[in-house]
């Protein structure tokens, strides 16, 4: 998916830093950032990048990927809160899996709404990027190039 919302100021996005201030620079808001990370993690799930987990349970990551709207904002507030609670159940069930674990973290960022993050220190990015170098190590460099394509038209 290439959204291409805004050249960031004609600036190389190179780095997490350089991501994370050329969203906030061109106003991305954070149901923009949603799909994006679906996408990766999707990506990531057909490449066999997390092949610690089982199939059974790649399946149950597809299954909430796949719970997530094109259009994230009109996704209602309750189907959100649903979700939320469903992982939690998801993630509490699996805290001995530090990979599943992490993972189904990152999967509840999903299903929060804007208004979630406005009391948050660091940006939704940061804990998308946090949540998922948990569960893989070194996905930073391929994180960055994602979202700089996907939002930015960087190749």
């Amino acid at each position: 998916m290439n959204m291409n919302l805004q050249q960031p100021n004609a600036r190389n996005i190179e780095t997490f830093d350089d991501l994370d201030d050329a969203i906030e620079d061109a106003h991305i808001d954070v149901d923009a950032l949603i799909p994006p990370y679906r996408d990766l993690i999707r990506d990531l799930v057909n490449a066999g990048r997390f092949d610690s987990l089982s199939e059974s349970e790649l399946r149950r990551v597809l299954r909430y990927l796949d719970a997530i709207p094109e259009d994230t904002a009109a996704h209602t507030a309750g189907a959100r809160a649903t979700m939320r609670r469903e992982l939690w159940s998801f993630a509490d069930e699996n805290r001995d899996n530090p990979v599943l674990y992490s993972l189904s973290r990152g999967l509840i960022c999903m299903f929060s709404h804007k208004d979630d993050w406005e009391c948050a220190q660091d940006s939704v990015i940061f804990y998308f990027l946090l949540f998922l170098r948990d569960a893989i190590g070194d996905i930073e460099p391929e994180f960055v190039n994602h979202f700089a394509k996907a939002l930015f038209g960087k190749q």
